[in-house]
């Protein structure tokens, strides 16, 4: 496994959610119904985002040479990987995987439906859990004004850290020959 491609993967995922954050924001400040309403959109733009940052921590994990479990879990990488990070790197994802540091409404989110960000692969994505507990999407899922700014201004910082990142891994000749071979464009 090679942790630029996670990471590379991890960026297209951020640039998404981030597009998307900006569009539901700026449909919000409009007050108009559009095909970015937040009760359209919302879910699948925190799934990017949340998809987006366990791309970036498993990419951490392997580039630290740890091996790597095809679950989701978020919790599990991040506090293993926690001595790697920089202070300021580790209070931009305390703020979506601490519960006690997220914004109030993403915590009521997650509270509110009795689950923390270690499940948040079915909470975005499914109707219920894999024990059949229906999850309550809608209850009032309308994240602030404020969240939208910070997330935005947060991906952008995580879009640096990535871009500093790939470029500080070598990748041997071989092994770049063997991945171009197989349809992967390293930068």
């Amino acid at each position: 496994m090679y942790a630029p491609l996670y990471f590379k993967i991890a960026k297209q995922y951020f640039q998404l959610s981030v597009n998307a954050f900006q569009e539901i924001k700026n449909t919000k400040q409009k007050k108009n119904k559009s095909h970015w309403d937040e009760k359209l959109c919302l879910l699948p733009t925190l799934f990017c985002f949340y998809h987006a940052i366990e791309l970036l921590l498993k990419g951490h994990a392997i580039k630290n040479g740890q091996a790597i479990k095809s679950k989701h879990n978020i919790l599990t990488i991040y506090t293993s990987n926690t001595d790697y990070f920089s202070k300021s790197f580790k209070r931009i994802l305390d703020r979506y995987l601490i519960l006690e540091k997220m914004s109030t409404d993403l915590s009521m989110f997650f509270t509110g439906n009795k689950i923390n960000v270690e499940k948040y692969f079915e909470l975005f994505k499914f109707p219920e859990s894999i024990t059949n507990k229906t999850f309550q999407h809608f209850i009032d899922i309308r994240l602030s004004e404020k969240f939208f700014e910070e997330v935005i201004f947060d991906v952008g910082l995580l879009l640096i850290r990535l871009n500093k990142l790939e470029s500080n891994i070598f990748i041997p000749g071989n092994v770049r020959k063997q991945l171009h071979e197989k349809g992967y464009i390293l930068l």
